[in-house]
């Protein structure tokens, strides 16, 4: 049992997912 790969797991998501949405902001202003 290692809660602490679910946790790394998880932000791993939603860095990923802030990247995506700081590309598409940027994006965007161009």
């Amino acid at each position: 049992m290692q809660p602490a790969a679910g946790e790394s797991a998880a932000l791993l998501d939603s860095i990923q997912a802030k990247d995506e949405q700081n590309e598409r902001s940027s994006s965007q202003h161009l």
